[in-house]
């Protein structure tokens, strides 16, 4: 029995002369947010751009509601090198997911507030994050 090698040369060359050359595909704002909204869930913590006075300006907050085109976030403040807490100052907000840069890897962990005055004997606690990719 004879032994036939093929050649996948005439293929190569007639592929390279019939199909047009292969565009990349750049998605527009609008799909970018739908992307993003799709990989964002309650209780992520995610990075927001705003552009404040003319600059922009990033901060943290924990999504504590999904819709559509938007998240409710509560804001976090650094208490310490890598621990987070929510603000209390500042009250939650609903924001399109457009100014949703990321999510954050973290650890959500809860401990016993410090304030012995409003908590005497230790039944309360507040809620910490430890972020590890900021």
């Amino acid at each position: 029995m004879a032994s036939t090698k093929y050649s996948t040369q005439p293929l190569a060359s007639f592929f390279r002369r019939n199909l047009p050359p292969v565009r990349a595909w750049t998605p527009t704002k609008k799909v970018k947010a739908r992307l993003r909204a799709t990989s964002i869930e309650e209780w992520d913590v995610v990075a927001l751009e705003f552009v404040d006075a003319g600059r922009k300006t990033e901060r943290l907050g924990r999504v504590s509601y999904v819709s559509n085109q938007n998240v409710d976030v509560d804001w976090l403040i650094e208490e310490a090198p890598g621990i987070w807490v929510l603000d209390p100052d500042t009250p939650p907000k609903t924001v399109s997911t457009e100014n949703v840069l990321r999510t954050i890897d973290h650890e959500y962990s809860q401990r016993i507030e410090q304030d012995r005055i409003s908590n005497p004997h230790g039944e309360h606690a507040e809620e910490v994050w430890e972020i590890f990719d900021l």
